[in-house]
């Protein structure tokens, strides 16, 4: 019963195959079934109605299908175990016996020569057909053929051969499948795992925010007492100084109106010396009393989404992996990274490269008859588990001059969302956008020098350098609008540093200020005061923000870097001038890693240094040797570390 319902049953109309039809798939059907497909949907071809694989009919349509004789000798085997080969039976589904044979069967089921009535006792190879005697002398003459028994034993090898690669691909597969239902089980586990961290962690929020509610509700409650007390207090000594004054002024004129002379002349001191205190005494403003109140304001962030989301995922990021303390290391350049270099006199036997001072104080161009070693390095950055070699340089990029892909001057590079590197190309007054691997994209042409750009999340850029302006590009490079920063003491210095922290806040410097700005440009607050101490700040700052949304800045003249909280409150300061461990020289740029990990452009170290965020130092990412004189460093998203020297 298990050998009918699987090999003499079609998967059409379910019954007993009539006439079988077999598809160049290997799927059989009645031929019935097949015609009354076509009939439905008329076509040249015909669609396997279990695989679907396309099959081509030929000129006589369904009938002109190979039948399948090894389903009709099955069935005979099954129906009729115990009848002998001369034993027939007319069907109803077939009509004549074969007389060619004496096997019994039917005609539509024998293998004998249909065009001669004789038993096929040869094999064609060359038309790969059976055929009898009588064909071998009229059609088949010419061609390769042999006894029908040695043809069936060759190709019943070469199909056992073929059915033993089979079988082993269907352990394998079978395997494979094994183990795929098993990652299948495990990625559904790992989903309920994290949905329930995600829940856990949400809940956690939820409950920490309701209680930084309260808080914030019952401080504000006692400021508001206070300021309602103060007010009172305010308002019972005006209406005490008015009525005083209304006494007076009634007493003086009733005095002036009705006293006699004798009168006047006794209170007349008095009178005089009360008008002239009155007059002479200027009572403060409303404002003037109540100017130290700050507005009540609750400045939600831009996205409040991307920020819950960040609380919820914590640090990490699904897509990537984090550095974890990598070492650096450097490999020999190859043939396509020789060429940059040669353009910069770098790795040329016998050929000295002038280097071009850092920026000093009144020169900030540090213009002169030098060469200008301009280029953009990408280096890896990856875990100690992954690379024995650690971070080593992955390529160098660029040269001197104002061709595409040429810098003149590079002062900083960011790093898009869309894996882009957007570098500041000072000297030549535009933005160039090479893509991940360095190759030149487009340039943006500017009306200014920029010294800074920083991308943004939303594909947005912000370019300093044009007096107290920043200017917002969007992705195309157009300009969306110009901030212009208000309140900078030194006129002549220029916008400079530029970073955006996780409010949505703008933070910029300006000569030794850092101002913080609102996202549409109006100043919230600045801070900075002039001069060497631990706390204050020279000319030449470059800034960064970390998810603490503290402000980090690089103090140039000073030779360090300071941490400030977000109302401008310093913190604390890193390092020290000199060339040893936690020491810099000139510091020209700073940012901030996943793990709130200060990198510093250590510019006349010629190297590129590492912090924590409490301020100790942890390593140099790059040592002399490799760069000349950095100005800008940037990290991407997949953790590669990128310099423009």
């Amino acid at each position: 019963r298990d050998i009918h319902d699987e090999f003499l049953v079609c998967k059409v109309c379910l019954g007993e195959f009539q006439q079988p039809k077999m598809l160049p798939c290997l799927h059989t059907f009645c031929q019935a079934c097949l015609e009354r497909i076509l009939e439905q949907r008329p076509a040249l071809s015909l669609s396997c109605p279990i695989c679907r694989q396309r099959v081509p009919l030929p000129q006589n349509g369904v009938q002109g299908l190979k039948n399948n004789f090894v389903v009709v000798k099955l069935r005979d085997l099954v129906q009729s175990p115990s009848k002998g080969r001369s034993e027939y039976t007319v069907r109803e589904d077939d009509s004549v016996p074969c007389t060619a044979c004496d096997s019994g069967t039917y005609l539509a089921r024998c293998y004998c020569c249909e065009s001669h009535n004789e038993v096929n006792k040869f094999y064609c190879d060359t038309c790969r057909l059976v055929i009898c005697l009588h064909c071998i002398v009229t059609q088949h003459k010419d061609h390769r053929y042999v006894e029908i028994q040695k043809a069936a034993d060759r190709e019943r090898a070469h199909i056992e051969k073929k059915l033993s690669q089979v079988v082993k691909a269907v352990d394998t597969h079978e395997k494979k499948l094994t183990e795929l239902m098993s990652v299948k089980d495990s990625l559904s586990t790992q989903l309920q795992e994290t949905l329930e961290e995600i829940d856990t962690r949400t809940r956690t929020i939820v409950q920490a925010a309701m209680k930084v509610k309260d808080a914030q509700i019952s401080q504000l409650l006692v400021v508001q007492s206070s300021r309602e007390d103060y007010v009172e207090a305010l308002i019972e000594a005006t209406e005490m100084d008015l009525a005083l004054a209304k006494s007076y002024t009634q007493f003086t004129t009733n005095v002036l109106g009705y006293g006699s002379p004798a009168e006047v002349c006794s209170v007349a001191g008095d009178l005089k010396g009360w008008l002239v205190q009155s007059t002479d005494q200027q009572a403060p403003s409303v404002n003037e009393l109540t100017n130290h109140f700050a507005k009540f304001r609750y400045d939600l962030p831009i996205n409040i989404e991307q920020e819950v989301t960040k609380l919820v995922d914590g640090s990490r990021q699904w897509p990537m992996i984090s550095p974890s303390q990598p070492k650096v290391r450097f490999k020999q350049p190859t043939s396509d990274q020789k060429s940059a270099q040669i353009a910069t006199g770098k790795g040329m036997k016998g050929n000295k490269t002038d280097i071009v001072d850092a920026p000093q104080k009144g020169s900030k161009f540090g213009r002169g008859n030098h060469q200008r070693k301009s280029q953009v390095s990408q280096l890896s950055q990856v875990r100690p588990s992954q690379s024995l070699r650690g971070p080593h340089l992955l390529q160098a990029v660029g040269k001197n001059g104002d061709g595409d892909g040429e810098f003149d001057f590079p002062t900083s590079l960011s790093a898009t969302v869309d894996r882009d590197i957007i570098v500041a190309d000072h000297d030549n007054n535009r933005l160039q956008i090479l893509d991940k691997d360095g190759v030149f994209r487009r340039k943006i042409d500017l009306r200014f020098s920029p010294w800074f750009v920083a991308a943004l999340t939303n594909g947005d850029m912000l370019v300093t350098g044009d007096r107290h302006r920043i200017h917002v590009l969007d992705r195309q490079g157009r300009e969306a609008r110009v901030i212009q920063v208000e309140g900078a003491v030194e006129s002549d210095e220029n916008t400079l540093g530029v970073a955006v922290d996780g409010l949505g806040r703008i933070v910029v410097t300006v000569g030794y200020q850092v101002f913080v700005l609102r996202s549409s440009g109006e100043t919230l607050s600045y801070f900075g005061e002039k001069g060497g101490g631990r706390h204050q700040l020279q000319s030449e700052l470059r800034v960064a923000t970390n998810s603490l949304n503290h402000i980090v800045v690089s103090d140039y003249i000073n030779h360090n870097v300071k941490i400030f909280d977000p109302a401008g409150r310093h913190l604390r300061t890193c390092s020290a001038f000199g060339s040893g461990d936690g020491q810099l020289n000139r510091p020209e740029c700073v940012i901030t890693d996943v793990n709130d990990d200060v990198i510093v452009a250590d510019c006349r170290n010629n190297g590129v240094s590492q912090f924590r965020q409490d301020g100790s130092f942890v390593r140099h990412i790059v040592t002399r040797g490799t760069l000349l004189r950095p100005m800008g460093v940037a990290v991407t998203h997949d953790g590669r570390v990128l310099v423009c020297d």
